[in-house]
C-alpha cells in the first residue's frame, strides 16, 4: 500500500472547515432526531418518530458493509456530498405533513393518506441511514489523513467538540421554533440547513487517500474484511463499547424527551417543547466539553482509564434518569442530560481513538463501529416503540445490563493489557 505521510500544515484549518459543515448539518439532524418522536406524536402519527429513527439506523447498519468500498471509489469529498444529500428528506416530508394539518378540512386530497406519509417517511429514513454510512466512513478517513498518528486523538477530539455543539444549537433551534413558530416552520428550517450543508461540502478541500497496491478488491472481499474484524480478539471487547454508544444514542434520542415530560407540570405543548429542548441544551454542553477534554487526553492518558470514566458517566446518567422517574423533579433531568452528553461523546471519542491507533484508521474498522453502534441504536428504538405505553422504568431496567456488559469489556481489555505487558517483561528478562 502506498501511503503518503499526512502533513499537519493546513490540517487544522481543513479539520475546522469539515467540523463546521458537520455542525450545520447535525444542528438540523440532531434537532429533528431529539424532537421527532414528540412532534410526530403531536401530529397524531403515533410511533412514527421511533419507526423513522429505527429505519435510519437500520439503513446505516445495512450500508456500512459496502460504505468502505464506496468511499474508496468516490474518494472522501464526493462521498461526503453524496452521504449528506439525503438528510433533509424527512424534514421536507415533515413540513408537508404539518401543512396538511394546518389546512384543516380544506386540505388537498393527498393529505388524507396517512399510509402514504408513513411509507415516504420510512423510505426517507432508510435512505438517510444508507447515506449516513457513507458520510461517516468518509469523515473518519478524512480526519485520519489530516495529521500524523500521534495527533489523531487531538484531531478527533477537536472534531467531536465542534460537532457536538450541534446538540446545543439544534436544541436552541427546537426551543425557539417550536415555542414561537409553528411545526411547519420548524421542519422547513431543518430542511434548508440540511440541504445547505450538502452544498457547503462541495467547497471543502480534498484530502489525499491512501492508495491500495494491486487490483481493487471485490465487494465480497470488502464485506468479508468487516466480518473478519468482528472476530479479532482485540476488537471484540471494543465492540461492547460500540454497542453501548448506540444504546446511549437511542436512550436520549428516542426516549429521554418522554422521560423529561413526566417531570413537567405544564400541559401547554409549546411550554413542554421549550422545557424539553432546554434540557437537551445541557446535554449538548456536556458533549462539547467532553469532546475537547477527552480528545486531548486520549493522546497521552491511558485509553482504558478514560473509557472507564466514560462508563461511570453512563451509570450516573442512568441513576439520575431513574431519579427523574420517581421524584418528578426536573432538576435531575438537567443533571442526567449533562451525564448523557458526557458519556455519549467520551465513548465515541475513545472508540475513534482506539481505531485510529490500533487499526491505523482502517475504513473497515470505522464501518464496523457504525454497524455495531447502529445495532445498539436499533434495539433501543424498537424497545422505545414497543414499550411506548408501558412504564418508563421498564425501558431503563432493560437498558442497564448492556451498560454492565460494557464495564466487563473494559475489565477484560485491562486483563489482556496486563497479560501482554507481563509477557513483554518476561521476554526482556530472558534476553
Amino acid at each position: 500500500m502506498n501511503v503518503e505521510e499526512p502533513s499537519n500544515n493546513g490540517g487544522m484549518g481543513r479539520l475546522v472547515g469539515l467540523s463546521c459543515i458537520f455542525l450545520m448539518l447535525f444542528t438540523s439532524y440532531n434537532s429533528g432526531q431529539n424532537m421527532l418522536a414528540k412532534v410526530y406524536t403531536d401530529l397524531n402519527y403515533q410511533s412514527l418518530g421511533q419507526i423513522v429513527l429505527f429505519t435510519i439506523y437500520f439503513g446505516l447498519t445495512l450500508n456500512c458493509f459496502f460504505a468502505p468500498l464506496l468511499v474508496k471509489t468516490l474518494k472522501y469529498k464526493l462521498s461526503l456530498i453524496l452521504g449528506s444529500s439525503f438528510y433533509g428528506m424527512n424534514f421536507v416530508i415533515g413540513a408537508v405533513m404539518c401543512y396538511c394539518k394546518d389546512q384543516g378540512s380544506d386540505r388537498p386530497g393527498f393529505c388524507e393518506s396517512s399510509t402514504m406519509f408513513y411509507t415516504l417517511s420510512i423510505l426517507a429514513g432508510l435512505l438517510t441511514g444508507m447515506g449516513g454510512a457513507v458520510l461517516w466512513c468518509a469523515q473518519s478517513g478524512y480526519v485520519t489523513n489530516l495529521c500524523e498518528e500521534k495527533r489523531r486523538g487531538s484531531f478527533f477530539g477537536v472534531f467531536w467538540s465542534i460537532f457536538q455543539a450541534s446538540q446545543i444549537l439544534g436544541n436552541v433551534l427546537s426551543a425557539v421554533l417550536l415555542k414561537f413558530f409553528n411545526p411547519f416552520t420548524y421542519f422547513f428550517t431543518l430542511a434548508v440547513l440540511a440541504l445547505g450543508s450538502t452544498a457547503l461540502f462541495c467547497l471543502l478541500p480534498s484530502v489525499p487517500m491512501e492508495e491500495e497496491s494491486g487490483p481493487r478488491q471485490s465487494v465480497s472481499k470488502q464485506v468479508s474484511k468487516v466480518f473478519e474484524l468482528m472476530v479479532e480478539p482485540p476488537m471484540i471487547p471494543l465492540m461492547a463499547q460500540m454497542f453501548i454508544s448506540g444504546v446511549i444514542l437511542a436512550f436520549y434520542s428516542g426516549f429521554f424527551s418522554r422521560l423529561i415530560a413526566t417531570a413537567l407540570d405544564t400541559t401547554n405543548e409549546a411550554d413542554k417543547n421549550w422545557e424539553v429542548a432546554s434540557v437537551f441544551i445541557v446535554l449538548g454542553i456536556g458533549e462539547v466539553i467532553t469532546g475537547y477534554l477527552i480528545g486531548r487526553a486520549a493522546d497521552s492518558v491511558d485509553k482504558l482509564f478514560l473509557t472507564n470514566i466514560s462508563n461511570l458517566a453512563t451509570e450516573a446518567a442512568f441513576i439520575f434518569s431513574i431519579l427523574i422517574l420517581f421524584t418528578k423533579n426536573v432538576t435531575y433531568a438537567f443533571v442526567a442530560a449533562f451525564f448523557w452528553g458526557f458519556s455519549d461523546n467520551s465513548i465515541q471519542t475513545m472508540i475513534t481513538a482506539f481505531i485510529s491507533k490500533d487499526w491505523n484508521g482502517m475504513l473497515e474498522a470505522f464501518a464496523l463501529y457504525r454497524i455495531v453502534q447502529s445495532a445498539g441504536a436499533c434495539m433501543g428504538f424498537i424497545l422505545a416503540a414497543v414499550l411506548a405505553e408501558s412504564s418508563p422504568f421498564i425501558f431503563i431496567f432493560i437498558m442497564i445490563p448492556f451498560q454492565l456488559l460494557a464495564n466487563f469489556a473494559v475489565a477484560y481489555q485491562r486483563k489482556e493489557q496486563k497479560a501482554a505487558l507481563n509477557g513483554y517483561q518476561g521476554i526482556r528478562e530472558d534476553l
